[in-house]
């Protein structure tokens, strides 16, 4: 298929005539109303193509811009009905394009298993799609977002008769571009385009290779789905994480040897990410998980420090996750277990000044703990334990975490 291409000054006549040529013929010989895709790979550079489209063909079709990303329900058919106006519904045939854009508010909601429920309704509708209206339609998408309909809607693919693709001749989007992506887009949480540009980039990537079975091709998947995961988690958009997470799961399963340590971290970064949502219940089955694998690396190496701290973390989370559905004890039982682990890593390197503010975060968990279970001495007494750590780290490093927690603890202190 022919590819149109946006020239560095941003020109995108004189370097698109082969793929403007294609369009011109189509709407210079066809009447009878179709559906047609068009496919441009940054936000910019499809908005200048709407608008050079506009310019050459709105003296013969009425232009009219739809967005799919409030869309309510699961039938495409019925958004259309419920939303164009009485005149373009019942227009002369070929009178009116309609362009929908905002597709890729749906996409990125797509997991591994089932599509969208839009892409659903796009394959299940495709010959009413095709057939019921009197105007033309358009589909306006990234490469993204294409490829996901093409394999999730492959009865509607095989359907279209014209998709058109545009493509920049610079890969990277400029900062301007960035940010208009942002604007009423499926990254509208984020005001830092520098994570919505990654997030972007990584969906491609990933998509690229998430089928392929080689061992090289699914570790590069495994890599960026970690990355992609991370990225949603700090949007912050969980469900997401969560998506992205549980496919490496999958990944790990199909790799050998079995990589038990980062079983045991995804595992902890979907229990985190389950407890941000409020989704307590999973959460602890994902803690669980984690506890139960670090535990068992732990024992095959006890000498290994790295293993003794990713443990102590760990029972942290778990005893968390238990705090926050207020079963005290047994987020008791976990916060003893870390608080243990840590004063023996801590002896052992005193020097650490990681090891030592772990130290000092838990003693400041239990005596949370103890303060919520009605013990005032005990809980006064870690207190002061993990106050003394800080300020040990407040002399040595200019952290502000440091300093901030220092006076946190100060004032706590002065409660008691």
């Amino acid at each position: 298929m022919a590819q149109a291409f946006l020239s560095s000054d941003g020109d995108i006549k004189s370097h698109n005539e082969e793929q403007w040529a294609r369009m011109e013929f189509l709407f210079s010989t066809r009447t009878k109303p179709t559906v047609i895709w068009v496919c441009c790979d940054s936000f910019s550079l499809k908005q200048q193509t709407f608008e050079e489209h506009k310019s050459r063909f709105s003296k013969k079709y009425k232009p009219l811009r739809i967005s799919l990303a409030n869309m309510k329900g699961h039938s495409l058919i019925t958004f259309l009905k419920e939303t164009l106006p009485e005149e373009v519904l019942e227009s002369e045939p070929g009178s009116y394009m309609v362009h929908l854009f905002d597709l890729e508010t749906w996409t990125v909601r797509q997991t591994e298993a089932e599509a969208s429920s839009l892409i659903q309704a796009i394959n299940f509708e495709r010959e009413l799609l095709f057939r019921t209206f009197p105007f033309f339609l358009f589909f306006w998408t990234d490469p993204f977002s294409r490829r996901k309909v093409q394999r999730f809607a492959m009865d509607f693919w095989d359907w279209l008769p014209y998709e058109f693709s545009f493509y920049s001749q610079s890969e990277a989007l400029s900062q301007a571009d960035q940010e208009a992506q942002l604007k009423g887009s499926w990254l509208s949480k984020t005001r830092d385009p520098a994570r919505a540009h990654r997030i972007a980039r990584l969906r491609e990537a990933y998509l690229q290779v998430e089928d392929k079975t080689s061992p090289q091709a699914r570790q590069q998947a495994l890599a960026l789905g970690e990355r992609l995961a991370d990225e949603y988690y700090l949007l912050p958009d969980y469900e997401r994480a969560i998506e992205f997470f549980q496919r490496g799961l999958k990944l790990l399963g199909k790799i050998r040897p079995i990589d038990q340590a980062k079983e045991a971290l995804f595992y902890r970064k979907m229990g985190e990410s389950y407890k941000e949502k409020g989704a307590f219940p999973e959460a602890l089955l994902s803690l669980v998980e984690d506890v139960r694998r670090s535990e068992e690396l732990y024992a095959s190496n006890p000498h290994s420090e790295s293993l003794k701290n990713g443990l102590a973390i760990s029972y942290s989370k778990l005893g968390g996750i238990y705090e926050a559905q207020g079963q005290l004890s047994e987020a008791l039982k976990y916060y003893e277990q870390q608080t243990e682990l840590f004063k023996e890593l801590y002896a052992s390197n005193p020097h650490s000044v990681k090891l030592k503010e772990g130290l000092a975060i838990a003693y400041w968990k239990l005596a949370a703990i103890w303060e919520k279970e009605g013990q005032p001495a005990q809980s006064k007494s870690l207190y002061k334990k993990s106050f003394q750590l800080y300020s040990e780290l407040v002399s040595h490093a200019k952290v502000a975490r440091f300093k901030k927690w220092h006076k946190v603890l100060e004032k706590k202190l002065a409660t008691l």
